[in-house]
């Protein structure tokens, strides 16, 4: 079975990438990946918060201390949080033939731009952009909000040359207008959808916690609905994210428009070598369906058909609460 695709660009000998997280954050692990399967890798994230923190942590102290002093403590702290993620990219390159997309976790455009120009110099195939914007404040309005997102993206433009990829969530008061402008800036792809970390609240302590870390199935519906409104008006590729644990849900995705799938939580719960599972699931699948490539299957569920919009939006809606 051809499982070969494209990805910004880049040739993927499958539709599966890891997914930046604890599995993509050593030499040993990314080999893993390549050798079961995936057709790329996004490094763990450099958080902003690291880049920042060199500048953010002297804040207190700078006046205190001289000027020149306080700028070059700080500047050690961010040097030694980037220099740790150029090594890794370096390691990454030498280490797998498959792409290797770095990633920046950011939630806005201040700082970081520096720092992703270094990314490209290390030799990272693509940059993906996770960008993290929590809405906090009731003085904030959505459009602040989605302008902030796109600020991110412009500037990551105008900084490098490599493919950009942009992450995203899903609570925005129109995902495709936001996409739409995504792509007008020249991102080269945008990943549906960021997974935000859950909160619960511990009741005998009467203090918050940590929610489930992981997602699970029931998560990739939103993904889906949105890539098959999405998929069909884009002329840049599109990544599924959130809620992909088996083959079964890959070839969802796939049918749907995607190009290709990122996967993590499965990954972490059933161990590397599940990748292999998925894509033997995802194979077999393909040819029970008379599939010969991801390319043959890819957006095929709603080719043709005029009235998908509407099964995708308030029409879908009305029929399952009337059971139809």
């Amino acid at each position: 079975m051809n499982l070969k695709t494209k990805y910004m660009g880049l040739d993927l000998k499958t539709p599966l990438i890891v997914g930046a997280s604890p599995l993509t954050s050593d030499e040993k692990k990314l080999k893993s990946c390549q050798n079961y399967g995936a057709g790329a890798v996004v490094l763990r994230s450099l958080f902003q918060e690291e880049i920042e923190g060199g500048i953010e942590a002297m804040q207190d102290y700078s006046a205190y201390m001289h000027t020149e002093a306080a700028d070059y403590l700080a500047s050690m702290g961010t040097q030694q949080a980037v220099s740790s993620y150029l090594e890794l990219i370096k390691k990454a390159k030498d280490t797998v033939s498959i792409p290797v997309i770095a990633s920046i976790n950011c939630h806005s455009a201040d700082w970081w731009t520096d720092t992703a120009q270094k990314i490209e110099k290390a030799g990272a195939d693509a940059l993906e952009l996770n960008v993290s914007v929590f809405p906090v404040y009731d003085s904030q309005t959505s459009e602040e909000i989605e302008n902030r997102v796109l600020d991110i993206v412009r500037t990551a433009r105008e900084a490098v040359k490599m493919p950009i990829a942009v992450k995203i969530g899903p609570y925005f008061t129109s995902v495709g207008h936001l996409i739409a402008e995504i792509e007008a800036l020249g991102a080269n792809a945008v990943v549906m959808f960021n997974r935000f970390y859950r909160v619960d609240v511990d009741v005998e302590k009467r203090k918050i916690i940590s929610g489930k870390s992981s997602s699970t199935q029931d998560e990739l519906a939103p993904t889906l609905r949105w890539i098959a409104i999405e998929a069909p008006r884009r002329r840049f590729d599109i990544a599924a994210s959130c809620g992909i644990h088996t083959g079964r849900d890959a070839a969802k995705a796939i049918l749907a428009g995607a190009d290709v799938f990122q996967m993590v939580s499965a990954l972490i719960r059933h161990g590397i070598p599940h990748i292999a599972t998925v894509l033997d699931e995802l194979s077999d699948i393909m040819d029970k369906q008379g599939f010969d490539s991801i390319d043959h299957m890819q957006g095929s569920l709603l080719k043709g058909d005029d009235k998908q919009e509407e099964k995708l939006s308030r029409l879908q809606y009305i029929m399952s609460l009337k059971g139809i």
